[in-house]
């Protein structure tokens, strides 16, 4: 392949230009693949933690890229999150070499979480924009599906998908989250999320798990939720720890800490079951930062911190609604007046109006 290549002065990674001219140096050579991919929440990271933080990120993700490519294989910065590999070999290998890249970027310090499309170039001639295109499709139905994940093919025909979640108006919130969870390295501390039924409380806190990963967080997610009140042990069974599912044979008395601080997030933990509390009381004790999310006007927590959910405004939900020729100020302001604001009826809602659209085959907004 061609031996100068302008490198992105960040990641020290080839830029698109590049990949351009390595795809047409590959020719007809089959087989043959290309990869796409985005740094998940990068947008949080740098509104939360500053650009710094997002350019550490960056650069750990580049040097991961680069010490696990084949022989023959290339990465390049496209920008922004956007990263890429072509590779030649078939899909099912690159699939499986992504699969192995997601699990080694949890395992970071600091871990890293990345949404994936890839594609395999079809024999004989090919266009690098209908490749970009097909690996591009398959990048954003791995947000949709919740991130972190890879896809390689396409969704059956006439799936309905529902529409990518946006945290609107909570950049506030979350640096005032990010300086919190900061303060708390140095000295625990307990934080209290407040907002109304349906206000968003379970997307935020996730996001504050991104953010206290980002810092050197381990963190440890539990749900409390009505129908699991009653189950033994129930809302264990459905914990995160670092964002993924604890293996299903693992029981409360052999987790163990790791290194890292410790950071509870406990979704409505006014809803776990009987088990799960009793066995997190002592953890609670254990853990550098606590953070709860409920509903209503509860009490703030022990260290006095306190974080309030506001409804959004019309202007945000008319954001959800934007097209090619601005936001259906109708849908809009039905939708804001409907959902008071709170995410999760809002979703609801729009689900409701989007098949109806599809139904109608009309555009909405």
């Amino acid at each position: 392949m061609p031996s100068f290549r302008p490198l992105d002065d960040l990641t020290r990674l080839p830029l698109r230009d590049s990949l351009r001219n390595d795809f047409e140096h590959l020719g007809t050579v089959r087989p043959a693949s290309l990869l796409l991919c985005d740094l998940d929440y990068l947008k949080l990271i740098n509104d939360s933690l500053g650009h710094l933080a997002g350019d550490e990120v960056l650069r750990s993700l580049s040097a991961t890229l680069q010490s696990r490519l084949g022989p023959n294989w290339r990465a390049y910065r496209f920008g922004g999150d956007e990263f890429a590999v072509l590779a030649p070999v078939s899909a099912a290998e690159l699939e499986g070499w992504a699969e192995a890249l997601l699990a080694a970027l949890a395992q970071h310090p600091q871990p890293i979480s990345l949404s994936i499309g890839l594609t395999e170039l079809p024999a004989g001639e090919a266009d690098l924009s209908e490749v970009m295109a097909e690996a591009d499709r398959r990048l954003y139905a791995a947000k949709r599906r919740g991130r972190a994940r890879v896809v390689a093919h396409n969704a059956p025909p006439g799936g309905f998908e529902i529409p990518l979640r946006r945290l609107l108006e909570r950049e506030n919130a979350s640096a005032e989250a990010a300086r919190w969870l900061s303060r708390a390295r140095h000295q625990r501390g307990e934080l209290d999320v407040q907002a109304p039924p349906g206000g968003g409380l379970s997307a935020f806190l996730e996001q504050v798990g991104v953010v206290a990963r980002t810092l050197g967080y381990q963190t440890l997610h539990l749900s409390g939720h009505a129908a699991r009140a009653c189950q033994h042990l129930g809302s264990w069974h459905h914990a995160l720890l670092d964002g993924q599912r604890l293996p299903p044979e693992l029981e409360p008395s052999d987790f163990r800490a790791g290194a890292r601080p410790l950071a509870l997030l406990l979704d409505t933990p006014e809803r776990f079951d009987a088990g799960t509390a009793a066995w997190l009381r002592p953890l609670l004790g254990q853990a550098q930062a606590v953070v709860r999310a409920q509903t209503g006007a509860q009490t703030a927590g022990r260290s006095g911190a306190l974080i309030r959910l506001a409804p959004l405004s019309e202007q945000a939900v008319g954001a959800l609604l934007t097209g090619p020729d601005g936001a259906d100020k109708v849908a809009s302001r039905w939708l804001w007046q409907r959902s008071g604001g709170r995410p999760a009826p809002l979703h609801r809602w729009m689900r409701v109006v989007r098949l109806e659209a599809e139904l109608r085959r009309e555009p909405l907004g």
